[in-house]
């Protein structure tokens, strides 16, 4: 079983993970996280010095920075272009990256060992989407039906022993299952199946380098919302990071005008902060329709993250065009959005890789 809540001693998952990690480094019980990075040998020296006194409940295998935020993208590149492209670009690498092709990294008991490998060794810490199919609801998980298959998964995964992001069932609470199978189901259900994967990867010693998050869809419009993502919101001490997917679709034919992110987020990031205060954010999508209001939106997005969600730790660009019979969703961004973009990633209070090549 996995570490639920904090134990009689007042020991919680996070201090349980920090202790591991030193303790399979070889550093004395006064080891500062200071130290256990120093001697980690997958995290960049130079940002040691920010990384002192940590005020977020989260595995320290990937360190939120006070004052930084990560960066990233889903564009399904090559790593070794994507990077070049990036620092040349943006001025920096990127942080986080989506390893594979497909909508689904990893399924069932299939872990993308080789590209996630690339990823890490171009710098970027993969983000990997894990979903257990043919879907048959949330139940079966939860009661143990799969338990073989997921220990298959959990094992590669301890194995991979680099630093990763694991999105089990991402847009839960997406109204349609149309795309996804295991949208529209309840929560409860999936909290369910949640925890019990969770605990079973912990088992397998899967845990220690993974960085467990959400990606839930957020919005309200006069004839649409999405299913409240907090009912989704997994216990705190089974998650690493608060994951959200903003997409600014801007399709008024269909009733979803734009809004700003602030106009957006705010009560749901506020909302979370007073759920789970200690817990980190993140954007794993972040776009808008490339509309001649993209340049503008993103720009004005990017400032309200740097002064108005202190706790969103990261930035993953969503940059895949969606085109069905009915929809088109335009993500790509225009050379003037790119500029946009570059000037905040160039301002100081972004990073880059921090995987040592």
């Amino acid at each position: 079983m996995g570490i639920v809540g904090a134990n009689k001693m007042g020991v919680t998952r996070r201090d349980f993970l920090k202790g591991t990690v030193i303790a399979g480094l070889g550093l004395g019980a006064g080891a500062t996280i200071d130290a256990l990075l120093s001697s980690c040998t997958s995290v960049r020296e130079e940002i040691r010095p920010e990384v002192e006194n940590p005020q977020y409940d989260s595995n320290p295998i990937i360190p939120m920075i006070p004052g930084k935020i990560y960066t990233g993208t889903n564009s399904r590149m090559q790593i070794d272009v994507q990077q070049d492209w990036w620092l040349k670009t943006y001025g920096t690498t990127m942080t986080f990256h989506k390893p594979a092709w497909g909508a689904l990294d990893a399924m069932n008991d299939m872990f993308p060992k080789e590209e996630c490998q690339r990823d890490i060794q171009y710098g970027a810490i993969p983000v990997v989407n894990w979903a257990l199919l043919p879907f048959d609801g949330f139940k079966p998980i939860a009661k143990g039906k799969l338990d073989d298959t997921v220990k298959r998964f959990a094992h590669q995964l301890a194995e991979f022993g680099h630093p990763l992001v694991l999105l089990p069932f991402e847009q839960p609470n997406e109204p349609y299952s149309r795309w996804k199978p295991w949208c529209c189901q309840p929560g409860s259900e999936y909290l369910d199946a949640w925890v019990h994967l969770w605990e079973l990867c912990d088992a397998e010693g899967a845990n220690k380098k993974t960085l467990w998050t959400t990606k839930l869809k957020f919005g309200r419009w006069p004839k649409f919302s999405f299913d409240d993502p907090f009912r989704y919101l997994p216990p705190r001490q089974h998650m690493d990071i608060i994951g959200w997917q903003f997409n600014n679709l801007n399709e008024p034919r269909i009733g979803l005008d734009s809004q700003s992110l602030r106009t957006m987020f705010s009560s749901y990031y506020n909302e979370a902060q007073r759920k789970y205060p200690t817990l980190p954010q993140a954007f794993w999508e972040f776009s808008s329709n490339q509309d001649p209001w993209q340049v503008k939106y993103l720009d004005d997005a990017l400032t309200d993250v740097e002064n108005r969600f202190p706790m969103v730790k990261v930035v993953m660009l969503d940059e895949i065009d969606i085109r069905r019979d009915d929809f088109a969703f335009i993500a790509r961004l225009s050379p003037q959005s790119v500029n946009a973009v570059a000037k905040h990633f160039r301002n100081g209070k972004y990073i880059g890789s921090i995987i040592k090549n």
